[in-house]
């Protein structure tokens, strides 16, 4: 069990304690872990999950990862970049509106980092 609960946490309250392999303490040292709070990816990752989101691990197009809105909400979304186009699009069962945005709007932006690892809550007790 690792305690982050004296983590600073990018998006939202440090969590406390999670459940999850100590060996990835040494291959994402700077991953910040963060709970899951709603279903826009359920299908991908469950309300409640807990998420290791590593800010050295850079996005790909179709992987999902953590942004932070100018409005400083986090979001976790599947990442997918063109020239001038950023596309966050939901993977959940409900219907949800990609976001969309375009030049200077990405620039806005706070890229948290990429999902590397979750777990659904109350897998480990």
């Amino acid at each position: 069990m690792l305690d982050i609960s004296k983590s600073k946490a990018l998006a939202g309250d440090p969590i406390g304690y999670v459940h999850a392999p100590v060996s990835l303490l040494d291959k994402y040292p700077r991953g910040v872990f963060l709970k899951v709070e709603g279903a826009g990816m359920s299908k991908v990752v469950p309300d409640g999950a807990d998420i290791l989101i590593d800010p050295d691990t850079e996005p790909v197009n179709g992987a999902v990862v953590g942004v932070e809105m100018p409005d400083g909400k986090p979001y976790v979304r599947r990442w997918y970049r063109g020239a001038d186009t950023l596309l966050l699009t939901a993977d959940g069962y409900e219907g949800r509106e990609d976001m969309v945005f375009k030049g200077d709007e990405i620039d806005e932006l706070l890229v948290l980092g990429t999902v590397v690892w979750y777990q659904a809550s109350g897998d480990v007790k």
